[in-house]
């Protein structure tokens, strides 16, 4: 338990000190260009907000090593060995939909845009998660490859779109991301590679991932359909309450929001610790001592995600909305600083996000060290800069969302069925594990800010600023996609290695029999 503690300690410092230096240096700069005067309170807000998520990401770690992902696995283990198939549809669907109402950050989203009632959004992903776990499930126990059910997924959500209000687009395809936080990736990570280890064969590893990238096909589709019935449209998303900071005490919105966080992630953890608990009764029967375990985890995880939610909402994001607001209302085109600046935020957000950790970590035990945890981090860092960079640029410049992701998306697809299917099934996975709370609680509001400083009372909100989760989603599919060819091609040019086709050389690489 102590170098667990110690472990996940200097996970913690290591993820939120450089995110926190770098805005305040933000802060201090815009102080000397624009000659107004500093703003005390909101950075010491923010300092707040720090400790707050410090201490929510050293809490959250812990307890999905101790109990989410241990619950997760040992769940998927059994429905992998239960040849019941309506206890495996059932199962999934209920695991899928109550994990995901119990990510958050999902709250946070929906309180963005209020277009659509908050609850109806909440409702429509959690719906769209467990309907699209059951078919990732199924997905690996009748061997389906995962190329072709993405290309048959994302042409059926391409088809939806042109059906579906324009600017709802932009919001269904950021709520996949959103849907896929730190909760629901351990927990999907868990049973995928429950599931697969107890299936065995050759591709186990693949089949260890690409759940995550199902899953995230469901709340686009279930926010696109329920617009196409609803004919919702409304793109005036109001500024939640925590980003109006004047005239307010420092302490204000962390009186205000905390008891509200206490209470939701009570709530949102009480249905997955209860599912847990009587899958235990009926099919596992664990011992008392991983049962303790569990309990112990549990407790962290409710702790850290308090703490983690608090300092986001009550520091971080009014954090975001001021430098957007701040940094568009510079003078002599210097409001292009929009550019570097976000994309700057991003690559340090990459590494507060725990989801991510979850991701690299898993990468680096099923592929033996292949790929390694630095090497993951290096590309996913990569690939959410460039994704936010250029939805700031789409911002300022008016570009079109809709051609990016399509392009995007098809040049993905076609990747799928040219690299090593290992590469294919984490670069999915990872898109979902890099847009959590983080990247909703401060780029989104970055972005909402510019818009409202660059357009003024005729700003699309909807069309405009959302879609950059999309994109951040997108971009480190097509960065580990292309990794994947290149180590393709390196294979390719050593001869005699192996006389056996590229799947079977990348698996045989990664056990390192080869």
């Amino acid at each position: 338990m102590k170098h667990v503690l110690k472990e996940k300690l200097h996970e913690a410092i290591s993820s939120v000190l450089p995110l926190s230096v770098a805005v305040i240096v933000l802060y201090l700069a815009f102080y000397l260009f624009s000659g107004d005067g500093i703003p005390w309170k909101m950075i010491l807000k923010f300092l707040i907000g720090v400790l707050f998520l410090f201490l929510g990401v050293w809490f959250l770690a812990m307890g999905e090593d101790l109990a989410l992902l241990f619950m997760g696995n040992k769940i998927g283990a059994h429905l992998a060995k239960s040849n019941k198939f309506s206890l495996l549809v059932i199962c999934s669907f209920l695991l899928g939909a109550l994990v995901t109402v119990a990510e958050p950050n999902l709250s946070v989203f929906a309180s963005l845009f209020p277009g659509i009632e908050n609850r109806a959004i909440i409702f429509a992903v959690a719906i769209g998660v467990g309907v699209f776990l059951v078919f990732a499930v199924l997905r690996i126990v009748k061997r389906v490859p995962l190329p072709v059910t993405l290309a048959v997924l994302y042409l059926l959500i391409f088809g939806v779109c042109c059906f579906a209000p324009k600017n709802i687009i932009p919001v269904a395809f950021d709520s996949g991301g959103v849907a896929t936080g730190p909760i629901t990736v351990s927990f999907i990570f868990a049973v995928g590679a429950g599931l697969a280890s107890v299936r065995g064969g050759t591709h186990t590893v693949e089949d260890s991932f690409g759940s995550v990238a199902v899953c995230m096909a469901g709340p686009i589709i279930a926010l696109l359909v329920l617009s196409v019935i609803t004919r919702s449209s409304n793109s005036a998303a109001a500024v939640p309450e925590s980003l109006h900071i004047e005239g307010s005490s420092v302490f204000t919105d962390y009186i205000h929001e905390l008891p509200l966080i206490v209470e939701e992630v009570a709530f949102a953890l009480a249905p997955i610790t209860l599912l847990f608990i009587i899958f235990n009764f009926v099919f596992l029967k664990l011992p008392a001592p991983m049962l303790l375990r569990a309990g112990i985890g549990v407790v962290f995880a409710f702790i850290g995600h308090t703490l983690l939610l608090t300092g986001i909402l009550a520091g971080f994001l009014p954090a975001g909305s001021y430098l957007g607001e701040h940094i568009a209302s510079l003078p002599n085109g210097m409001h292009l600083l929009l550019i570097p600046v976000g994309m700057l935020l991003s690559g340090l957000i990459v590494r507060t996000e725990p989801a991510i950790h979850v991701l690299i970590e898993k990468v680096e035990d099923l592929t033996i060290g292949a790929v390694t945890k630095k090497a993951m981090l290096k590309m996913l860092t990569f690939g959410v800069a460039a994704a936010v960079g250029l939805s700031m640029a789409r911002i300022v410049f008016g570009l079109s969302l809709i051609w990016f992701l399509v392009g995007g998306y098809a040049l993905s697809i076609l990747l799928s069925f040219i690299v090593p299917k290992v590469f294919t099934s984490v670069a999915f996975d990872s898109g979902g594990a890099v847009s959590g709370a983080m990247t909703v609680a401060c780029l989104l509001p970055y972005a909402k800010g510019a818009c409202g400083a660059l357009f003024g009372s005729g700003a699309d909100i909807a069309l405009d600023a959302f879609g950059m989760i999309a994109l951040v989603v997108l971009m480190p599919i097509l960065t580990i996609q292309t990794s994947g060819l290149v180590y393709k091609l390196k294979l390719s040019g050593i001869r005699g290695i192996l006389r056996t086709s590229d799947d079977r050389v990348t698996i045989i690489e990664f056990d390192s029999e080869g």
